[in-house]
């Protein structure tokens, strides 16, 4: 597969007679740069120009002759999903288990960038979370060092994430009502 972003067109330069000139349409003429055989690496490649109907046309010049392509070999590989927990629920409240609509995730993309996966991760932000609950997340794909590597697919991309949250067995939330003594100084108010 390509890695690099190539250009994608080309400007040509044609001489023709009037009537074929007219009939002349951009789809006619053909760009293309031949890759066949060659292995992962980086090339310089020449551009081709043909055309697909017409044989009375003369090429006189073209822009660019050639360009650059990054070439790896396409790779796939299943790898476990995970959740990270980037904030856990407030005081009182636990995660009592996390479960995914799906265990494993297909990566895919160029060689070099799938080896590095080794992981596809659930972002979890759970600190306003009380209760149990199911949400759809998207996928990251992650190497060893808890970074995300780009220019892959993950398939899923978005999965269902069911987390239970449930309240400490060793903690009651209480409501506390002050006693006020008194009354506050001079400009001063006291909200309830």
């Amino acid at each position: 597969i390509v890695t690099n972003n190539p250009i994608t067109s080309a400007q040509v330069v044609l001489r023709a007679q009037a009537d074929v000139w007219a009939a002349l349409e951009a789809q006619d003429i053909v760009v293309t740069a031949d890759l066949r055989g060659l292995p992962p690496g980086t090339y310089t490649v020449d551009l081709n120009i043909t055309f697909t109907t017409f044989s009375r046309i003369v090429l006189e010049d073209w822009l660019p002759r050639q360009i650059t392509v990054s070439i790896d070999r396409a790779a796939e590989v299943l790898v476990p999903i995970n959740a990270d927990v980037r904030s856990t629920p407030q005081t009182g409240f636990e995660i009592a288990g996390i479960t995914f609509s799906a265990q494993e995730a297909r990566v895919t993309g160029p060689a070099s960038q799938v080896e590095r996966v080794v992981s596809a991760d659930v972002r979890l932000n759970l600190a306003d979370e009380r209760n149990p609950f199911t949400r759809n997340y998207r996928l990251y794909a992650m190497n060893e060092q808890g970074q995300t590597v780009p220019g892959v697919t993950l398939t899923p991309d978005n999965i269902d994430v069911t987390v239970d949250i449930q309240p400490r067995e060793n903690f009651r939330e209480v409501f506390v009502t002050p006693n006020i003594i008194g009354e506050p100084a001079s400009g001063y108010v006291v909200f309830a």
